[in-house]
């Protein structure tokens, strides 16, 4: 009887733990839909991101490009208007001139390949006179004076006048284009020559090129704010086609010194044993 208890009550526990265990799977199968469910939720609330394509760095790239662009554009437009009217200017000026003789570098071929010279070209009404420069000597036009030097202390002035305006002879042009030609240089030469003339202490008579020339000698006052000094002249004139010419030297440091006066004295003599009517 008592094993038959026994075996009773094993049963019953046996069943009371399958029961258990029943009601476990069935807990655990409840609670998987549920999670299930959840991550199903998850999934759902995952929202599609459409501002993962905005790059705030690549758009500050093409702001910069495009603002570089339009920067070198506007620089390139300021810098061709710069030009432009510096190139107008230019014209303005020269159609302005009231000199009424235009000077233009020409090349004469057999000098430069000879001597490495420029040919200097001035057009007076109905004439051409031309001469030859080194190429080391800078040349300007002032007035009725080509200036050619390598310095301001010394200087070869082309100067000339009207044939109408003229009616002495060889010996009277230095005289007659004295303060003009004085007044031409005065931006390019130490001093002040206001009011001076050039006088001549010595001159002689000469040809050059077939053309009557006077080569002369002498002397301009020149002043400044450390007082008066005589500034050394040397040159040749000429009456051709009726139009008095003169190359002039001169050297204004108040120094005078020979190397100066020589210096001035043979760009003279080069320069004027070139003068001519043909290239």
């Amino acid at each position: 009887m008592n094993q038959n208890l026994n075996n009773q009550n094993n049963n019953d526990f046996n069943m009371q733990g399958n029961n258990e265990i029943s009601n476990n799977q069935n807990a655990n199968n409840i609670v998987q839909p549920l999670n299930n469910n959840v991550y199903q939720n998850q999934n759902f609330q995952q929202v599609p991101n459409n501002n993962q394509n905005f790059n705030p760095k690549k758009n500050n790239k093409m702001i910069l490009i495009v603002v570089g662009v339009v920067i070198l554009l506007i620089v390139a437009v300021a810098i061709y208007f710069m030009f432009f009217k510096k190139e107008q200017s230019n014209r303005n000026n020269n159609q302005n001139s009231n000199s009424n003789i235009n000077v233009n570098d020409g090349k004469d071929d057999d000098a430069n390949d000879k001597n490495l010279e420029n040919t200097k070209v001035v057009s007076v009404p109905g004439h051409n006179i031309y001469v030859n420069c080194s190429m080391d000597l800078r040349t300007k036009e002032q007035g009725r004076t080509v200036l050619m030097y390598s310095s301001k202390d010394k200087l070869v002035g082309l100067t000339f006048n009207k044939s109408e305006e003229y009616k002495g002879n060889l010996d009277g042009v230095v005289e007659f284009l004295s303060e003009k030609f004085l007044q031409n240089i005065s931006n390019y030469q130490d001093g002040n020559y206001e009011s001076s003339r050039i006088l001549i202490e010595s001159s002689s008579k000469t040809k050059i090129n077939g053309f009557d020339s006077l080569k002369f000698e002498g002397k301009a006052l020149n002043k400044s704010n450390d007082g008066e000094w005589n500034s050394y002249v040397y040159g040749y004139s000429f009456i051709i086609n009726d139009i008095p010419v003169a190359v002039i030297g001169i050297v204004s440091d108040k120094s005078q010194e020979t190397n100066m006066i020589n210096e001035i004295k043979q760009n003279v003599d080069a320069i004027a044993s070139t003068i001519r009517t043909e290239k």
